[in-house]
């Protein structure tokens, strides 16, 4: 029998929301309601880095990487709606209204779910076109392992 093969297109992504979080003086995380950026998504970037260092003897001859951690960095890109009723632009109003998030993506029917801390926005005004608005977040060990998970 014959088989077309199935890739994977920006259409395989089902889920895209970003949650506020809080975290007390104890350091308890606190996840709150989720944002959807279904329909609006513009892009999901996901860079995962690997910090090595060269340890090596005063004879080696030859640089010994030994792995320190994981990293990784999330960059959200929105395409900006109007504010009409509860419909808004999500990532602005994000940036500004939290420190910690909890990002869940769903595509091609695998969940990654990640934690970050916001680090920067880029938003502004094009003369013509689509307006986006994007927020890239950094890791937060949550549970002391790396905080990306897939399920």
């Amino acid at each position: 029998m014959s088989a077309i093969k199935q890739f994977l297109t920006g259409r395989g992504t089902t889920a895209v929301t970003i949650h506020p979080c809080t975290v007390d003086a104890a350091g308890t995380l606190t996840v709150g309601t989720g944002n959807s950026l279904v329909g609006r998504t513009e892009s999901v970037k996901i860079t995962a880095t690997n910090t090595t260092d060269v340890i090596m003897s005063v004879d080696d001859v030859v640089e010994n990487h030994v792995s320190l951690y994981d990293g990784y960095t999330i960059e959200l890109s929105e395409i900006l709606v109007y504010k009409v009723g509860s419909l808004a632009p999500v990532l602005p109003a994000q940036f500004f209204g939290a420190n910690y998030f909890k990002v869940v993506i769903t595509k091609g029917g695998v969940t990654y779910t990640l934690f970050g801390l916001r680090q920067r926005l880029e938003d502004g005004i094009n003369g013509a076109g689509k307006q986006v608005s994007s927020l890239t977040l950094v890791p937060v060990s949550v549970t002391g392992d790396f905080s990306i998970s897939y399920a």
